[in-house]
Protein backbone atom coordinates (compact mmCIF):
# COMPACT_ATOMS: atom_id res chain seq x y z
CA UNK A 1 0.00 0.00 0.00
CA UNK A 2 2.84 2.42 0.84
CA UNK A 3 4.45 1.88 -2.56
CA UNK A 4 1.16 2.64 -4.32
CA UNK A 5 0.68 5.85 -2.35
CA UNK A 6 4.28 6.89 -3.04
CA UNK A 7 3.71 6.39 -6.77
CA UNK A 8 0.59 8.55 -6.67
CA UNK A 9 2.36 11.29 -4.74
CA UNK A 10 5.32 11.18 -7.13
CA UNK A 11 2.98 11.46 -10.13
CA UNK A 12 1.13 14.42 -8.61
CA UNK A 13 4.35 16.19 -7.64
CA UNK A 14 5.82 15.70 -11.12
CA UNK A 15 3.18 18.09 -12.46
CA UNK A 16 4.39 20.95 -10.26
CA UNK A 17 7.22 23.16 -11.55
CA UNK A 18 10.39 23.37 -9.47
CA UNK A 19 9.31 20.62 -7.08
CA UNK A 20 11.06 17.29 -6.76
CA UNK A 21 10.17 14.02 -5.09
CA UNK A 22 12.67 11.87 -3.26
CA UNK A 23 11.54 8.36 -2.41
CA UNK A 24 13.58 6.76 0.40
CA UNK A 25 11.16 3.92 1.03
CA UNK A 26 13.50 1.17 -0.14
CA UNK A 27 16.35 2.47 2.02
CA UNK A 28 14.12 2.29 5.11
CA UNK A 29 13.26 -1.39 4.63
CA UNK A 30 14.80 -4.45 6.21
CA UNK A 31 13.63 -7.88 5.04
CA UNK A 32 10.68 -6.30 3.21
CA UNK A 33 9.36 -4.35 6.20
CA UNK A 34 10.16 -1.01 7.73
CA UNK A 35 13.42 -1.39 9.63
CA UNK A 36 12.48 -1.48 13.32
CA UNK A 37 15.50 0.70 14.05
CA UNK A 38 13.84 3.59 12.19
CA UNK A 39 10.21 3.35 13.34
CA UNK A 40 8.15 3.15 16.48
CA UNK A 41 5.03 1.62 14.90
CA UNK A 42 6.09 0.14 11.56
CA UNK A 43 5.01 3.23 9.61
CA UNK A 44 6.13 6.50 11.22
CA UNK A 45 9.76 7.43 11.71
CA UNK A 46 11.36 7.67 15.13
CA UNK A 47 14.36 9.89 15.89
CA UNK A 48 16.76 7.32 14.36
CA UNK A 49 14.64 7.24 11.22
CA UNK A 50 14.69 11.01 10.91
CA UNK A 51 18.46 11.02 11.40
CA UNK A 52 18.85 8.37 8.71
CA UNK A 53 16.65 10.29 6.24
CA UNK A 54 18.49 13.52 7.05
CA UNK A 55 21.74 11.77 6.14
CA UNK A 56 20.23 10.62 2.84
CA UNK A 57 18.99 14.13 2.11
CA UNK A 58 22.42 15.60 2.80
CA UNK A 59 23.92 13.17 0.27
CA UNK A 60 21.36 14.31 -2.37
CA UNK A 61 22.10 18.00 -1.79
Amino acid sequence: MIESINQKVEKAVSKIDNVGYLNFYEQLLKDGNMNEEYTYDGLHLNINGYRFVTGLLNKKL
